[in-house]
């Protein structure tokens, strides 16, 4: 992606870059443990980025080990090393900006899924290790409600404490999803945050239409508030039309 790439009506998160990546994994059905553990499954990915002159910008390299159960639920540990040259000072957090230099910085992190197709179901995801140049320790809670077919929610919460050279800080952020399904093609999703770093609502209400395979109606509300004063900071609503031409 060179760059004066334009994605014109699409979405490039990095534009200048050139991109490789891979994965490798083994799923081993094993024979004894069958009763509640579906397979272990150790698999490695990694993704390079260099700048057009080949200067590496970014790698992603991580070794995770997974165990799926047979009721859906999962169980992983992982360790995942990282490596970041920003080009320009940028902003991580209102009070901490970070430096541009080469950083290389590694975690560890254990996860759990219990089994989504019940009534109550719920996850717990601990990581710590380095990040930029010190520390970050986070903690990602969820918990879901599946009522029928029809209807799903889920509450989650996320916990970060930073500590870096440039500052220290910490960030709650608190989600809810919903999702109900009117038929096999027309649902309605929501999304709300609460963001404590900018302390304020933010919510996305999207009803979906498939009138035909691969061709959708939209109708998107978005909005934001202050916490404090419960002022509307912007609101959006927003329709997409989109038909699928088959040749």
């Amino acid at each position: 992606m060179q760059d004066n790439f334009n994605p014109e009506v699409g979405f490039a998160p990095r534009i200048g870059i050139r991109r490789a990546s891979g994965n490798l994994g083994y799923h081993y059905r094993q024979s004894w443990g069958r009763g509640f553990l579906r397979e272990i499954y150790p698999h490695s990915d990694l993704e390079y980025f260099t700048d057009q002159q080949g200067q590496v910008v970014s790698r992603y390299f991580n070794a995770h080990l997974s165990l799926p159960f047979q009721n859906g639920g999962m169980l992983e540990l992982g360790h995942n090393r990282n490596l970041e040259r920003p080009l320009e000072l940028f902003e991580i957090h209102p009070t901490t900006t970070i430096e541009p230099e080469l950083y290389t910085f590694d975690d560890q992190f254990v996860m759990l899924f219990t089994d989504p197709s019940r009534l109550l179901s719920g996850n717990v995801r601990l990581s710590v290790g380095d990040f930029y140049s010190g520390t970050r320790r986070s903690l990602d809670l969820g918990a879901g409600l599946r009522l029928g077919e029809r209807f799903t929610a889920e509450l989650g919460y996320s916990a970060n404490d930073i500590e870096v050279e440039e500052g220290s800080f910490t960030t709650h952020l608190l989600t809810t999803r919903f999702k109900y399904s009117f038929s096999t093609n027309m649902f309605l999703l929501g999304l709300i945050q609460y963001n404590d770093v900018y302390d304020e609502w933010s919510s996305n209400i999207r009803f979906n239409l498939i009138h035909r395979p691969l061709s959708d109606v939209f109708i998107v509300y978005n909005e934001r508030r202050d916490v404090l004063t419960g002022e509307r900071l912007d609101r959006a609503l927003i329709a997409k039309f989109t038909y699928l031409l088959d040749f």
